[in-house]
């Protein structure tokens, strides 16, 4: 609607191509551009109606999903495997209760019980009194009795599982924590309920930067993405790194390089000048003069021990301005990691995000696709064009994964060639021809997975991991303090690594919370499927 009218769609008419002149050319792909700027124009001016509309207190606008009653299919059989494995745990017996028949006739033969099971729960306070003996010595001292080695304050490891659970795993925010407790007659205040949350979980931390850096060194690929998380009242940023085995989530104030490869070097705080930051350096256009005074320092190979100590080199080395610092930063800590157990062969896949793009760097193939799917056809032979381009990407992608599970040298390049001639294909419209061009600029990357055969295509596995911190931070909002920013990021590491290890989160935090350790470290099992699938 538009001052109370409809605005119709006009249709271009397909222009056979002998009767396309220069002009004719020219006017469609102004169509064509403009088409597709206004169509981000709307979508920009939704966002902001959306923003305002929050900000007055009123609902955005619906997103309705299309209808899927036409694109219906019929449900595949499961396998029987697939049943069994749907199929819900035997239920443990809590108590057995025997019920008598009222009155039995005479003669009557006992043919044993029917099982009639019912599941029911208990939610009560269970309060423990430790006495604990007290004696006094001759010398007038006191000897008191040692409480358990899981009991360290007035409130039980059942307690701090079901607390830290219901926050972590299930999204319950501290103030319905308390009022929950408070309903099931435990007296505890808000400000425990926190110090629960985040207050000394240096085991926990520690168990999280080992999952990364055992994932860094064992795998043969990772998967990264990153979504906005706001702390201490500003917005800021959360990253991700995972795959089939494990999930990390860190979060910062930044997204850029430097702040990934900070990331990837874990718990490491050093910066290397050797021959490889060198190297990095002149493939990203050093400056010369810069590069001969880091010369004889990078032959013997320094090591600065922490942040201070590499301000203090670059201004002794004269590297001042911005993107020199930039530069010479990103290549220190590039040597850093690959110093650290970092494997060389690891494979990083992302989207486009230029922060990503280190060491083996592979593209995800639907975001490369949307270049040509989000442009926006004006007439019918447009249309054709786009839907003859994208089924053939298609095909390639299928291809790929195909050599995958089956390497053949002629099949590889027949891809590589069926990629070039795709990307080379030139058509009336710029628009077309300008994302071929793009799409053939991320052909290293996008191909890489011809030499890496277990790299996945796309990032799924780290969007899909993602949305569990997107749904922490729409029920939760951002962090406060710096214990609570790191606690959120590791038992969310934790939680998602632990399913993927399909191991239980609850099992496993009171595990840990009551110092049983019977379930291994988490680190310590991937390791070993990590090592066993090699």
């Amino acid at each position: 609607m538009h001052n109370g009218l409809v605005m119709k769609k006009i249709l271009i008419p397909d222009i056979p191509e002998e009767e396309q002149t220069e002009v004719v050319k020219l006017l469609l792909n102004i169509i064509s551009q403009q088409s597709e700027m206004i169509q981000k124009q709307a979508e920009e001016i939704q966002t902001l109606k959306d923003e305002i509309a929050r900000l007055k207190g009123k609902p955005p606008k619906p997103k309705i999903s299309p209808s899927t009653m036409d694109s219906a299919l019929p449900k595949k059989k499961r396998s029987r495997k697939e049943r069994q494995k749907r199929e819900p745990k035997q239920l443990k017996i809590t108590e057995t209760i025997h019920l008598k028949v009222d009155s039995v006739p005479d003669n009557s033969r006992f043919k044993g019980y029917r099982d009639f099971i019912v599941q029911d729960i208990r939610l009560e306070p269970y309060n423990v009194n430790y006495k604990r003996e007290k004696w006094r010595t001759p010398d007038g001292k006191y000897i008191t009795a040692q409480l358990p080695d899981n009991i360290d304050d007035h409130f039980g490891p059942n307690l701090k599982t079901l607390i830290l659970y219901l926050n972590y795993s299930l999204n319950v925010t501290q103030p319905l924590l308390h009022e929950f407790l408070d309903l099931m007659g435990v007296k505890i205040s808000s400000g425990t309920i926190n110090d629960i949350l985040t207050e000394d979980k240096e085991d926990f931390h520690h168990e999280k930067e080992e999952i990364l850096k055992t994932g860094l060194h064992l795998s043969d690929f990772v998967v990264v993405d990153d979504t906005g998380a706001r702390h201490s009242g500003k917005n800021g940023y959360c990253t991700h790194i995972g795959n089939d085995v494990f999930a990390y989530y860190k979060s910062s104030q930044r997204k850029n390089r430097i702040n990934f490869l900070e990331i990837l070097r874990g718990t490491h705080t050093d910066y290397v000048i050797n021959m490889g930051s060198l190297a990095y350096m002149k493939e990203n256009e050093f400056p010369e003069s810069l590069l001969e005074r880091l010369e004889n320092v990078s032959k013997k190979g320094r090591i600065l021990g922490d942040k201070d100590k590499w301000n203090d080199f670059l201004k002794m080395m004269g590297i001042r301005k911005e993107n020199h610092i930039k530069t010479a930063t990103e290549a220190a800590l590039v040597a850093s990691i690959l110093s650290h157990d970092f494997n060389e062969k690891l494979v990083i896949v992302s989207d486009e995000a230029g922060q990503f793009d280190v060491f083996l760097h592979a593209l995800c193939w639907i975001h490369a696709e949307r270049k040509i799917k989000n442009i926006i056809p004006v007439n019918d032979y447009q249309k054709t064009v786009l839907d003859s381009l994208l089924e053939k990407l298609w095909k390639i992608y299928r291809d790929i994964q195909l050599y995958q599970k089956r390497p053949d040298p002629e099949l590889k390049e027949t891809l590589k060639c069926q990629f070039d001639e795709l990307c080379s294909s030139r058509t009336n419209f710029d628009v077309i021809n300008d994302a071929l061009s793009l799409l053939y600029k991320n052909k290293g990357a996008l191909l890489l997975a011809l030499e890496y055969h277990a790299i996945p295509l796309n990032n799924n596995i780290s969007e899909n991991d993602i949305r569990a911190m997107v749904q922490k931070r729409k029920v939760h909002g951002g962090t406060r303090g710096a214990n609570g920013r790191l606690a959120r990021d590791t038992f969310m590491s934790l939680k998602k690594t632990s399913q993927k290890l399909e191991i239980s989160f609850y099992e496993y935090l009171y595990d840990r919370v009551a110092n049983i350790n019977n379930i291994p470290m988490l680190y310590q099992i991937i390791k070993n499927k990590l090592v066993l699938c090699s």
